[in-house]
């Protein structure tokens, strides 16, 4: 149980932190197109998947050893 919170616990900081940096980039003008934007998302993504794959596994040792 705790295992689970973890991971919810880090997959919600990590989009805190992209909702952040989308955030300041709109407002700097940076993502001035729908194309960056859109990149950029791609690859958080993409981050965002491996993150994850890797948050599962960590929990499925948790719980495993638990």
């Amino acid at each position: 149980m705790a295992a689970m919170e973890a991971a919810q616990m880090m997959e919600a900081k990590f989009k805190a932190m992209v909702d952040q940096d989308v955030l300041a980039r709109q407002l700097s003008g940076e993502l001035d197109t729908e194309q960056k934007r859109k990149k950029l998302l791609d690859r958080y993504g993409e981050e965002f998947t491996r993150k994850y794959l890797a948050w599962e596994d960590f929990r499925f040792w948790l719980v495993a050893g638990a």
